[in-house]
């Protein structure tokens, strides 16, 4: 997650404050967001979101919100990567309990596994990076 040169093809010129805006970890970021908020809040889909398993997840939620956040302004790759390791988990935990709640055909439990999947191939990402540098 470091900023590196524009010739190489890896990273993105664009920046914001001097620091390198990283597009996934800001849409995660924002869904995880909206999730946690809806979770905490009580409106959440189904009814399980809305109690305690759910409120695990809305925790798990901002904190990783915050990881990333903080990380990010920061410049602190490590809190960066923690954060969308725990999207990983969040979003995989949203995933569990809308289809357990609701029904296998849930649009938003599959959207929830999609995101899922994306964090963890993002963090995955992250790291392998990290250990070449």
């Amino acid at each position: 997650m470091s900023a590196t040169t524009k010739a190489d093809g890896r990273t993105l010129p664009w920046r914001i404050l001097r620091r390198t805006v990283k597009p996934y970890a800001f849409a995660v970021s924002f869904s995880t967001f909206v999730v946690s908020w809806a979770i905490l809040s009580g409106v959440a889909i189904g009814h399980l979101l809305n109690e305690f398993p759910g409120q695990l997840i809305g925790v798990a939620g901002f904190a990783a919100v915050m990881l990333l956040w903080v990380g990010w302004w920061y410049q602190r790759d490590d809190w960066m990567a923690h954060g969308l390791f725990i999207t990983v988990g969040v979003w995989a935990g949203v995933w569990a309990v809308v289809i357990y709640d609701t029904t296998w055909t849930s649009v938003s439990g599959w959207l929830a596994f999609a995101w899922s999947v994306a964090s963890s191939g993002a963090w995955l990402l992250e790291v392998l990076d990290r250990e070449q540098r």
